[in-house]
């Protein structure tokens, strides 16, 4: 699990202010409310929201695989939480991307 978690921190670490904003009404439409749960609005939550959120999850694996390693085993999991969303905002923000090349070039991989 965790070279895979850190492969993904790294893709967002290189490439992650490469994805297009996905505007606070889609974020809405998506996720069926008007924040984050975290108390901000979808308006005025960060565009790397979700990927900050992966970031921290990458550091509580290395934590939580650090106290296995010291020989604590109580938890079983990492503390911070998965960013559940991540998928989603990436399919919307990879569809927008689509959608300008297919404007731009007449096709694209995914529109």
């Amino acid at each position: 699990m965790a070279p895979t978690v850190d492969r993904i921190a790294e893709i967002i670490n290189q490439s992650g202010h490469l994805m297009d904003r996905v505007p606070p009404e889609r974020l809405k439409q998506i996720f069926g409310c008007d924040g984050t749960g975290y108390g901000q609005k979808w308006e005025m939550a960060p565009h790397m929201f979700f990927y900050s959120i992966w970031l921290a999850y990458t550091k509580s694996w290395h934590t939580l695989l650090r106290m296995w390693g010291s020989g604590i085993y109580d938890p079983i999991r990492p503390s911070a939480w998965f960013p559940v969303g991540l998928l989603m905002l990436n399919i919307e923000a990879q569809t927008i991307v689509a959608e300008v090349e297919k404007e731009l070039v007449g096709t694209s991989r995914i529109a």
